[in-house]
């Protein structure tokens, strides 16, 4: 049954503020009647994620004003030969040796963009079709996307919320850690096996974790709105958090195959009013250094997640208890700590949250497996940042991790939240990621992006001079990322992937200061930019 939605705000307001206009048709979004969506294009997309080794960027599309019978995920070719980045770098290399603006887009099928306020970058967009290898069909309203890969021997999997259905709808997908031998569940470079049927590759119900009561112990189905998603370092636990019923759900990627498909074990709806976005806390190297023989640590410490809200100056710590003593065990989660937003006089609505654990990282890795030494580095706050909208401001803060003793001995870590300052944000901000750019020197530097949907501008703040930059983008910019690499032969480079909601496209921004011409800039633009059909 074919559904349309008003979208006359679409250009105001980003996608997870128009749900509760579509809430109570959701039970559509699953019939493979109607339209099929189409498979080499975005349409409305929300979530962009890479495949561990960076080949592959996957875009998740999804069919907001439900033109089609269902969103779709397509796999891109990115850091392979050939692919986006490598075509971004040959823009902002070309602009940089002085060739003129005309050459520079004719040398990649395009021509020099003369309608740059509307739709920035310096060529005209080019065609989408042959980057998109693989492309697969889902329900409709996916709202993010993230990738997991398996510690220790090759595996990797993709996870996107759905509203529509709603579930986690899940993807294994190449994992091109090592590039000279990737290993694929499909057999080719790009892979999305996701029991797909038909001529769009649906996805079947297998790969729709929380959709069925029968596929976990507890007999539960997903709550629905599912929005943000964080998944812990192992790729075992993913949180996701639930905007409109004050929950958040737990699935469990136990790898492997058949019956260990990733499921959905466990959901609080206890929370504050509007969990939005959800990020994971690094997990302290003195756990896994305190391992026995028998792979127990020492150190007590339950994977955590800290959640944002819309509606509540809140953010929350949510932890994984795995039970893994039990048989079978049953995991669930548990709500560990509540920090209220009190810099400001609002502080409520929570978007986007980043957890930088860098710095302490850097310590650790200076400790090897010396437990006192890394005792210390606990010592080391992790720092943290949210994309607020009351005021429009990035809020920063650290995460403080406190060591208890049982006999002068380290038994267990906590962590406890402690905010900092604002640093005011153009508004509309519905994004926070953390990243690279290139320096003046030819070094990664650290940035922060956060991104501001309605005013069409990504803000790179960074956390060392408190300086910043904002970055024009096209019309309503949602899912991003940050590539950013150094080369065998010590060459730097770094590039953002922007996924435009409102207009349907892909844009790529060269993040490398020592390009005068380009930094900052959008050097490429992918697929045509479509206007929302109401405004057409």
């Amino acid at each position: 049954m074919p559904l349309k939605a008003g979208r006359s705000d679409v250009t105001s307001r980003g996608p997870a503020w128009l749900v509760p206009a579509l809430i109570g048709v959701s039970a559509c979004f699953t019939s493979s009647e109607g339209l099929e969506p189409p498979p080499e294009s975005l349409y409305y997309p929300t979530g962009v994620a890479l495949s561990p080794g960076g080949g592959t960027l996957f875009v998740a599309s999804s069919d907001f004003d439900l033109q089609f019978n269902g969103g779709t995920v397509a796999a891109v070719a990115w850091g392979t030969p050939g692919g986006l980045r490598e075509r971004a770098l040959q823009v902002a290399t070309s602009v940089q040796a002085g060739a003129p603006f005309a050459e520079t887009c004719a040398a990649i099928g395009a021509s020099k963009n003369d309608n740059a306020q509307l739709y920035p970058g310096v060529c005209t967009p080019i065609d989408m079709q042959p980057f998109v290898k693989k492309s697969a069909t889902i329900g409709a309203f996916a709202s993010s996307a993230v990738v997991v890969a398996k510690q220790g021997e090759p595996g990797a999997r993709l996870f996107v919320p759905v509203r529509g259905d709603p579930s986690v709808t899940w993807f294994d997908i190449v994992d091109d850690r090592d590039p000279a031998a990737p290993s694929s569940p499909c057999g080719d470079a790009f892979c999305l096996s996701c029991a797909g049927e038909g001529e769009g590759l649906r996805c079947g119900p297998s790969h729709r974790a929380g959709e069925l009561a029968y596929d976990n112990p507890r007999g539960l189905v997903l709550p629905v709105e599912p929005t943000g998603i964080a998944a812990d370092p192992t790729g075992e636990a993913l949180v996701i958090a639930h905007q409109t019923t004050k929950s958040a759900s737990l699935v469990v990627n136990r790898w492997g195959s058949g019956t260990r498909r990733p499921t959905l074990q466990h959901f609080i709806d206890t929370l504050a009013d509007g969990p939005t976005g959800v990020g994971a806390i690094p997990v302290p190297a003195i756990v896994a250094a305190s391992r026995d023989d028998s792979g127990v640590p020492a150190v007590g410490y339950a994977p955590a997640f800290v959640l944002t809200h819309s509606v509540t100056a809140q953010l929350t710590i949510v932890r994984y208890e795995s039970d893994a003593r039990s048989q079978p065990p049953r995991p669930f989660l548990t709500i560990a700590d509540q920090t209220p937003i009190a810099l400001a006089s609002l502080g409520t609505d929570s978007r986007g949250i980043a957890i930088d654990g860098r710095e302490r990282a850097l310590c650790e890795t200076s400790c090897g497996t010396d437990l006192a030494c890394l005792e210390i580095c606990l010592e080391t706050p992790l720092r943290l940042y949210v994309a607020n909208r009351t005021p429009a401001s990035l809020i920063s803060g650290r995460i403080v991790s406190k060591a208890a003793r049982t006999d002068g001995v380290v038994t267990g870590v906590s962590d406890k939240i402690e905010l900092d300052e604002l640093e005011p944000l153009e508004f509309g901000a519905s994004n926070v990621i953390l990243g690279d750019v290139v320096g003046l020197t030819g070094e990664l530097e650290p940035r922060v992006f956060v991104v501001a949907f309605d005013a069409r501008f990504i803000l790179a703040y960074d956390p060392r001079t408190r300086g910043t930059a904002n970055i024009r983008t096209g019309r309503g910019p949602h899912g991003v990322l940050v590539d950013a690499r150094v080369d065998a032969e010590g060459n730097a480079s770094s590039f953002m992937a922007v996924a435009h909601f409102t207009d349907s496209y892909l844009g790529v921004v060269d993040l490398d200061t020592r390009n005068n011409g380009t930094f900052g800039q959008m050097v490429l633009s992918v697929g045509p930019p479509v206007p929302p059909r109401d405004t057409q």
